[in-house]
């Protein structure tokens, strides 16, 4: 029991190092009307193909189990144990690599890589040949293909595990090679995004900006200045008419009431003209800063654009075969789906790599 806990911690210790996905490719039958592998593409010289160099004893040890007639449900499904068998393979070939350690399993951006491995049959020999000493035919043998979730972001991280005796299956399409569409794209993008970031930060910007809510303030203080000013211009005329109103006669009261009247219209015609220039500066400065917003959507629909055109170029490259030999890539196998389109990063499972 104390063993058993301590393999379970041991294993908790390993799985936040590297998640592992296992698959067990059926052994047989093969269709040869539907694959491309042939005998001389799986051999022990296969820089991708790790042997598993079992004894029957060593197999009925440690695996105990017969091969696997049906291919798993990918999705729900619990491991066979010759896949378990070549997980734990793997993760000792990782842990002893420090190669390995520095480039995938504890990158800069995260600790911890999810990893694959795909046991095959290779070897074997459906046909009988007539020309072979003893008419034997070659046995099959086992072996797993090993894989990584996701990608490198330079050549020389999977060049030192290659090195280190760990190779990888290849990526679908390897979206970082130098002369790639993929590595244009991504510049034109990385300038885009440098014009929007300095233009955020522009202190032109920030200027017009700040200009902008200046000139909001100022209008809105003048203007209330002058209503409070006019309200109180208009309660003296008022005042001034109830006063003189016992005072004067009639013609002298009628020649007053129109001086203030037409000093009120005056007072009316000064903010109706204080009102048009205020919304003439105010527009003037709301011009000035859309012209710089207009400019950084533009960069940013631009950049949308470019982004999704080339998600799609990229999304192209990676295609997949069928059952039936047929050949489709990710964005018609999306296209039912609720998104109608590939996630991001859609292809560079460990699975499909393996596959």
């Amino acid at each position: 029991q104390q063993q058993q806990q301590q393999h379970r911690r041991q294993d908790v210790k390993l799985s936040t190092t590297a998640n592992f996905c296992t698959e067990t490719i059926l052994p047989s039958p093969i269709n040869t009307t539907t694959t491309t592998t042939t005998n001389e593409e799986y051999n022990d010289n296969d820089p991708y193909l790790t042997p598993i160099t079992l004894s029957s004893d060593q197999y009925d040890a440690q695996v105990g189990e017969p091969l696997p007639t049906v291919f798993a449900y990918p999705h729900c499904y619990e491991p066979h144990p010759i896949a378990t068998y070549a997980a734990e393979q793997l993760k000792e070939q990782l842990l002893a690599s420090t190669e390995c350690q520095t480039n995938i399993i504890n990158d800069e951006d995260a600790v911890g890589k999810m990893m694959g491995v795909l046991v095959v049959q290779y070897g074997h020999n459906d046909d009988t040949d007539t020309d072979t000493d003893n008419n034997q035919q070659q046995q099959p043998q086992l072996g797993y293909l090993k894989a990584y979730s996701g990608t490198l972001p330079t050549q020389s991280m999977d060049t030192n595990c290659k090195e280190a005796g760990l190779s990888f299956c290849p990526p679908v399409y390897n979206r970082f090679e130098h002369d790639g569409f993929y590595k244009h794209g991504e510049e034109e993008l990385n300038a885009l995004t440098h014009s929007i970031e300095t233009l955020q930060q522009s202190p032109e910007r920030q200027r017009r900006k700040d200009f902008l809510t200046a000139v909001e303030e100022s209008t809105k203080r003048k203007w209330l200045a002058a209503k409070a000013e006019g309200k109180v211009k208009q309660k003296e005329r008022r005042a001034l008419r109830e006063q003189q109103k016992e005072l004067l006669n009639e013609d002298e009261y009628k020649a007053l009431d129109e001086r203030l009247k037409q000093e009120g219209a005056y007072i009316q015609r000064q903010q109706k003209q204080m009102k048009s220039k205020h919304k003439s500066e105010l527009q003037s400065a709301q011009r000035s800063v859309q012209e710089m917003e207009d400019e950084l959507q533009s960069l940013k629909i631009d950049r949308k654009a470019k982004s999704r055109r080339l998600q799609d170029a990229l999304f192209h490259q990676y295609t997949f075969l069928d059952i039936q030999n047929r050949t489709r890539d990710l964005l018609p196998m999306f296209a039912d789906t609720p998104l109608g389109r590939p996630p991001s990063g859609a292809g560079d499972c460990a699975a499909p790599k393996l596959f």
